[in-house]
C-alpha cells in the first residue's frame, strides 16, 4: 500500500520547471502589454486635449527612496478653467518623471521653475485632470521593451521545457 503512494507523489522535474516559468512570465508580460497599451491610449488621447496658461507654483527634484537611488520631478501649477481654479501635479499622463542622475533631473527642472507661466492640457470632461506634456511618451516603450525581455525568456523557458520532454 504504502509504495503505490511514492509511485504517485509529485517530484518536480527539469520539464515542469521550465513551463512554470515560462507561464509565470507570460502572465507577467501580458499584465505589462496591457499596462503599456493602456498609457499610450491615455497618451494618445490628451494630444487633442484643450489648453490653458498656468503657473508654475512649487519645481523640486526628490529622491525616491528606493536603492539604487533615482530621483523624480516634483511639479505643481494652478491654472482656471471656466473661471474654476484646479490644482495639478502631473507632466506626462500616467508617468512620473524619474532620472537616475540628479544633475539630469535638475537640468529637465530647469523648464519648470517656479512662477514661469506654462500651457497646461486639461481634460475636457474632467478638468482636474490635466498635463504638462500631452501625448505619447516614454512610458509605454520602456513598458514594452521590459515586455519583450519577458516574453522571449518566457519563450526560451517554454521551449527548454517542451524540447527536455522530447
Amino acid at each position: 500500500m504504502w509504495s503505490d503512494l511514492r509511485t504517485y507523489t509529485c517530484v518536480p522535474n527539469q520539464m515542469n520547471i521550465h513551463l512554470c516559468i515560462a507561464s509565470f512570465l507570460a502572465v507577467v508580460g501580458v499584465f505589462f502589454v496591457i499596462l503599456g497599451f493602456r498609457i499610450a491610449v491615455k497618451g494618445w488621447r490628451n494630444r487633442t486635449w484643450p489648453k490653458v496658461d498656468a503657473t508654475i507654483t512649487e519645481s523640486r527634484v526628490e529622491e525616491d527612496g528606493l536603492d539604487p537611488v533615482s530621483y523624480k520631478l516634483c511639479v505643481e501649477y494652478r491654472y482656471t478653467v471656466n473661471g474654476q481654479s484646479f490644482r495639478g501635479h502631473q507632466i506626462y499622463d500616467g508617468w512620473v518623471a524619474s532620472y537616475s542622475w540628479k544633475w539630469v533631473a535638475e537640468m529637465a527642472q530647469e523648464k519648470y521653475t517656479k512662477g514661469l507661466s506654462v500651457d497646461v492640457y486639461y481634460s475636457p470632461s474632467n478638468p482636474a485632470t490635466a498635463v504638462l506634456k500631452p501625448g505619447l511618451n516614454r512610458g509605454p516603450f520602456i513598458v514594452w521593451a521590459i515586455t519583450s525581455v519577458l516574453l522571449l525568456i518566457a519563450w526560451n523557458q517554454f521551449v527548454l521545457g517542451t524540447v527536455g520532454a522530447a
